[in-house]
């Protein structure tokens, strides 16, 4: 449900051309996100053996590397889509939806800063935090949601790629802080 609210808040309030735009921007920004998805999936396991052992250096080592490599796969793709989105969505999808470009790199940018936060939801649910990080799960889909409504009126579409993002940003970044003072790392 919360990976899809946003689109259905685009297509509650707004216009059928509109709701295409926006999910047209939604799918792009997404591989902005794909690097992280491959590397999470891969250190989960070693996040588990690694704490289990408490070698707690090995696990902030995994961490910081899966962190870079996320970044460096990620960045790439944001500045793709700043400077040539516009010719990418043309290509991709039509001249119709050029219009979408905006969209797709504010949604973009909060994927790159929970990318720079690292695979802390699969360190914090390998680590025992995983009700923790359920519930600020909540709290920040809450948070995003109510933004995207507020937002949908003022600006359309924009406004809730902006909510979406601030939500799946904030999360990560609270995410990393309770890493931080869990883990010291």
């Amino acid at each position: 449900i919360t990976q899809q609210i946003d689109t259905v808040i685009v297509s509650v309030f707004l216009t059928h051309g509109e709701t295409a735009h926006y999910r047209v921007a939604s799918q792009a920004a997404t591989l902005t996100w794909f690097g992280m998805q491959i590397l999470q999936t891969i250190s989960a396991p070693y996040f588990a053996r690694f704490h289990h052992r408490g070698d707690k250096r090995s696990l902030a080592r995994l961490f910081r590397w899966t962190t870079l490599l996320a970044t460096a796969s990620a960045a790439p793709v944001l500045l793709i889509f700043i400077f040539f989105g516009r010719p990418l969505i043309d290509f991709t999808f039509g001249p119709e939806f050029e219009g979408a470009q905006p969209m797709m790199v504010v949604l973009s940018i909060g994927y790159l800063v929970n990318v720079m936060c690292g695979p802390v939801g699969s360190l914090l649910a390998m680590t025992g935090e995983e009700r923790w990080a359920s519930r600020a799960f909540i709290v920040m889909s809450a948070t995003s949601v109510t933004i995207s409504l507020v937002f949908v009126t003022l600006v359309g579409p924009l406004g809730v790629a902006s909510g979406t993002a601030f939500g799946f940003a904030g999360y990560h970044l609270v995410l990393r802080y309770r890493t931080w003072r869990r883990l010291g790392f």
